[in-house]
């Protein structure tokens, strides 16, 4: 398109073209171009010379918007999708599975010598013969709340920074590949300038130096690519969810409300292109409202070997008893007892059966949350046969009280079954007994990811106290309806399944009680 026009195009395809002597298979823009809710697939250039822009290549002024730039091949020094040496703007759009060949060239899915801008938008899928497999930077790059995610290069399979600059924030980068394995998500020579609150995940040989908000080598728990114009769903527990500026996810022309579906963002903004809505909910007729829920993690201990640890050390026995969790003390001393199959989440509800198995009800017992690797931090939610209850917050050997009381929801027959479950929804804390209500809280010490198991405190006098377990799970963020523990990873949607962090060597851990005695005594 010449330099004197101005065109605005929306709901086309354009698809299968061929640049025999010219760079942009596709579209060739010299003016001002605008395409909307269009799509540029499975163009090509010219084999047997150097051209760039398989999809299309723009020196003039180019703005995409929910559109898909996908397929398109090049040989060339880069640019499969998207050869940019003037400016363009791409909005709730998606760069996929474009591929530039021959040796030694860049930019699977877009060169950058110009200025270019993403805002809610995907880089996914591109494939580079040699460096920035999404995109590679020699001008002036802006990307606001996008996903740069599953690109390969033999070098810098996300981004290759080059010359030029590169702000981001609010940005994934993250499972990208690289074949040298140097600098699978990001690298090069010049600093990516952070404005905050990114996720990048693995930062090796990546010019990124975070500040505030940032996340770095963490598991972004990306869904596969689904959707035109094409996203990665956030799977729960997402580092990502409720990760990005607080103040709300910002855009090259203000306020981004929405992701690039067009949903609202909801609560805290997330991190990336893609926007959290919660769990799946169906209404059927009478209006009953039904959260089908499977939970992503459970385990009801029949299976002893689902990675629970197994441990005597003379003091406290860890193990499977009868189709249960045991933790068996005869310490004669206030002691705390932890154990945790290493599953780690960072939002969730959290529930447990749990029962002292002695004939004598002391002691206190419940759910260990938000655990570091070293134990030296985490929550406890605990209740005791006298109907008292009680949420710290343990740092080294101190417990801070969050909240304390006694509830009538508590059984307090002796060996009787109570189910505890707490919901995090960030620094939110929800505590329930047999599903009611009975505390709820906020507190920030603890964000973000960490270990889930359960706990026991021994009191002081009292030998042989047997605590028992099952029935253990982790849910997203909102279930209302739970199903029957059964010591396997549930299969979901592709959307909706996590891939939890396991380690099934995680071990044990257990403390005196120096300024925080058991409930009961």
């Amino acid at each position: 398109m010449d330099s004197n026009i101005t065109a605005v195009a929306s709901f086309l395809t354009i698809q299968n073209g061929y640049g025999a002597n010219d760079s942009g298979g596709g579209v060739r823009n010299f003016g001002s171009l605008t395409l909307n809710n269009s799509a540029v697939i499975n163009n090509t250039t010219n084999s047997s010379i150097s051209l760039t822009g398989g999809g299309i290549y723009n020196t003039g002024s180019l703005t995409l918007t929910n559109s898909q730039v996908s397929g398109n091949t090049a040989v060339g020094y880069g640019g499969a999708g998207i050869d940019n040496q003037g400016s363009a703007v791409l909005n709730n759009s998606t760069v996929s599975n474009n591929q530039i060949m021959g040796y030694h060239n860049s930019g699977g899915g877009i060169r950058n010598s110009g200025s270019l801008v993403l805002n809610n938008s995907t880089v996914s899928g591109n494939v580079s013969s040699f460096e920035g497999g999404g995109i590679i930077n020699w001008g002036t790059l802006a990307l606001n709340s996008s996903t740069i995610s599953y690109n390969s290069a033999e070098i810098a399979g996300g981004i290759e920074a080059g010359t030029g600059t590169i702000s981001m924030r609010n940005t994934i980068i993250a499972n990208n590949s690289s074949s040298s394995g140097t600098s699978p998500d990001c690298g090069g020579v010049l600093n990516i300038n952070s404005l905050g609150y990114n996720l990048i995940g693995n930062s090796s040989g990546c010019p990124f130096s975070s500040v505030m908000g940032d996340r770095l080598n963490v598991d972004a728990r990306l869904g596969t690519l689904v959707g035109s114009p094409s996203y990665h769903p956030l799977l729960f527990g997402s580092a990502a969810i409720d990760g990005g500026d607080p103040t709300g996810c910002m855009g090259s022309m203000g306020p981004l409300l929405t992701d690039q579906r067009a949903m609202p963002r909801v609560r805290r903004c997330d991190i990336g292109a893609y926007e959290y809505q919660g769990d799946l909910y169906s209404i059927f007729l009478p209006l009953v409202n039904h959260n089908f829920c499977s939970p992503p993690y459970a385990d009801n201990f029949s299976n002893t070997e689902s990675g629970w640890p197994i441990v005597d050390n003379g003091t406290v026995r860890w193990g499977y008893v009868d189709g249960e969790y045991s933790i068996w003390t005869n310490s004669p001393e206030d002691f705390w007892v932890g154990a945790t199959s290493g599953v780690s989440e960072s939002n969730y509800k959290l529930t447990v059966d749990v029962r002292n198995d002695t004939w004598y009800a002391y002691g206190a017992f419940g759910l260990a949350f938000g655990i570091s690797d070293d134990w030296s931090q985490f929550y406890a939610f605990e209740i005791d046969t006298g109907g008292n209850y009680l949420i710290s917050k343990v740092s080294g050997s101190t417990w801070t009280t969050l909240a304390a009381g006694t509830s009538d929801a508590i059984h307090t027959i002796v060996r009787s079954v109570n189910k505890l479950t707490i919901e995090r929804n960030g620094a939110l804390l929800n505590a329930y007994v047999n599903d009611q209500l009975i505390a709820n809280l906020s507190d920030s010490s603890y964000l973000g990811y960490g270990n889930l198991g359960v706990l026991a405190n021994t009191s002081y006098n009292h030998v042989d106290m047997d605590v028992r377990f099952d029935n253990f799970a982790v849910y997203p963020v909102g279930c209302s309806a739970v199903g029957t523990a059964n010591s396997q990873i549930y299969n979901r949607s592709p959307e909706l399944q996590p891939e939890l962090d396991m380690d099934k060597n995680a071990g044990v851990a257990y403390g005196k009680l120096d300024n925080n005695p058991p409930l009961s005594k």
